[in-house]
């Protein structure tokens, strides 16, 4: 059993704890060619709970999602690389369906932000046309969603697609949907 994460500890040790769980999981081989393999992964557990640490990641992230847009540049900055050293978190991780469609698409574009389009620009562009078709599909006005999302974005072009904040910013003019 994993140990009790406080929500007052340190945000890198809590990482550094829930990477430790979560990695395993994330990085092992899933051998496609295989019936079997392939139904073992979409009928077991999911990761966060395989791993024993539902509760404790979920917490983990909530509180990154509320607090991340209000942090100073260069706290959002230390945020998105913790994420960077320890992507297994936001693999496993997501905005929790129970929340209210308007909620739940900014604390998606929240984390979009966080994430700062992970290891693939590409998958990046296609997760953040997810979060805009299922807002629109569900009524919410995207508008200053995306405006506050984009004011958290990094700048940094990282993978020659344009930086995260542009990603947002072209979403908000259309380019995404």
């Amino acid at each position: 059993m994993p140990p009790r994460i406080s929500r007052s500890q340190d945000w890198a040790a809590t990482a550094a704890i829930l990477e430790a769980y979560l990695r395993p999981l994330a990085s092992r081989v899933i051998d496609v060619s295989d019936p079997d393999s392939l139904l073992r992964l979409t009928r077991g557990p999911h990761a966060l709970d395989e791993a024993g640490v539902r509760a404790e990641a979920e917490a983990f992230l909530m509180e990154l999602l509320q607090t991340y847009p209000e942090l100073a540049l260069p706290e959002q900055a230390e945020a998105r690389r913790l994420f960077a050293r320890h992507p297994s978190i936001l693999w496993a991780v997501g905005v929790p369906a129970s929340h209210a469609p308007e909620e739940r698409s900014r604390l998606a574009l929240v984390r979009f932000a966080l994430l700062d389009q992970g290891r693939d620009g590409r998958d990046a562009l296609l997760e953040l046309e997810q979060i805009c078709r299922e807002a629109r599909a569900a009524g919410v006005d995207l508008s200053p969603l995306l405006r506050a999302a984009a004011e958290a974005a990094s700048e940094s072009d990282r993978y020659g697609m344009g930086s995260t904040r542009r990603m947002l910013l072209a979403a908000l003019e259309g380019g995404s949907d």
